[in-house]
């Protein structure tokens, strides 16, 4: 889709107004026409000349643009950005994630726009690549993806939990066929739960479940239950996400047993 498509075709605005303290829902605005958000030189250079910076969000990897009032990973490239990604993006391996950190239990929709996975000579062609939404993110070692667009034409959703003194480690939690949606928007709604000692998600796309699964941990990689994080993770993938909300939910209260009348 050449970019200058999005722009005529006259999107719906992705966001909405941001949510106040009393009803805790995230609904980030994106700005009319095409410009920065944020990017990971922003991240490594805050106090840096030309440093651009969000209210919203940060990019620990690649650069996140608005474009007609959507977000945008920008064309792909594997080099570093400058100050303003003008020269280069390097979101051919995006991390754009939420200033917000108290995400536990939450509800999320959002409607995505994700063109075919490409390559740079940094990042080869890998089965993994797409679009994929983080969450219980607390540091990159630590930390919920679950796959919405795959160029192996699966939806999966891992664990990542640190391990020693190293970098952490992915676990799969579970695994569905899903045919890569590209090319077109698609609709995606995702239900987090966390209890005592679990977590569960259900992910639907355009009104149809495409994965339920509960994660109840392994050895040395358990659940992630304290709030986090939300964002995206782009590999090798153009994409653009609109009208995107995040609800913190309560958990579902148990009726108290009531005593026998005997």
């Amino acid at each position: 889709m050449g970019l200058g498509v999005i722009a005529a075709g006259g999107l719906v605005a992705c966001g909405g107004r941001q949510g106040s303290p009393a009803d805790r829902h995230w609904t980030p605005e994106f700005g009319p026409g095409r410009g920065l958000v944020t990017n990971e030189y922003a991240l490594r250079h805050s106090e840096g000349e030309g440093a651009i910076t969000s209210p919203d969000w940060i990019a620990t990897s690649g650069s996140l643009f608005h474009d007609g009032g959507c977000g945008w990973s920008g064309p792909i490239d594997g080099n570093s950005p400058d100050s303003g990604s003008l020269t280069a993006t390097g979101s051919a391996v995006l991390r754009a994630l939420s200033q917000r950190e108290d995400f536990a239990r939450f509800s999320m929709s959002c409607e995505l726009w994700a063109d075919e996975p490409t390559e740079t000579e940094r990042t080869p062609e890998q089965d993994y690549d797409g679009v994929h939404l983080l969450f219980g993110y607390r540091s990159p070692d630590d930390l919920y993806a679950v796959t919405l667009v795959r160029r192996s034409g699966t939806i999966v959703w891992k664990r990542k939990a640190p391990r020693g003194t190293g970098s952490g480690a992915y676990r799969t939690i579970a695994t569905a066929p899903l045919p890569a949606t590209t090319r077109t928007w698609s609709h995606f709604e995702a239900d987090v739960g966390v209890d005592n000692n679990s977590v569960s998600l259900a992910v639907r796309q355009d009104g149809e479940l495409v994965l339920g699964a509960i994660d109840i941990g392994a050895q040395q990689s358990p659940p992630q239950l304290r709030p986090g994080r939300v964002g995206w993770r782009g590999d090798n993938t153009e994409f653009w996400f609109r009208s995107m909300s995040v609800a913190p939910t309560e958990p579902v209260e148990t009726a108290a047993a009531k005593p026998s009348a005997e």
